[in-house]
């Protein structure tokens, strides 16, 4: 069985067909943005690329947040076992 032809819309015209490898390889290098519509044999019509299971998965990871603690209000006390003026930097050497 030979590997299935994929097309995609560019600028709103039908490019490819192009090799899954080549889909692939388009999709992870940021070629085929996220939205960008594709078809292949066996497809009821064109979907956006991230919207196909066998494609989906190339998706880059969304970036991981990270989360920051405002600093305590003034004269809260540290958390327990934390010395006095946690959070700011020390003047003495250690």
């Amino acid at each position: 069985m030979s590997e299935a032809l994929w097309y995609y819309d560019e600028a709103g015209k039908q490019a490819g067909p192009i090799t899954g490898a080549a889909v692939r390889e388009a999709i992870t290098s940021g070629r085929l943005a996220p939205g960008t519509r594709v078809w292949t044999a066996g497809m009821a019509g064109w979907q956006p690329w991230e919207t196909v299971p066998e494609l989906a998965a190339l998706a880059a990871p969304p970036a991981p947040t990270t989360l920051v603690s405002p600093p305590p209000p003034p004269g809260f006390p540290p958390p327990a076992g934390q010395p006095q003026g946690w959070g700011a930097a020390s003047s003495t050497p250690a």
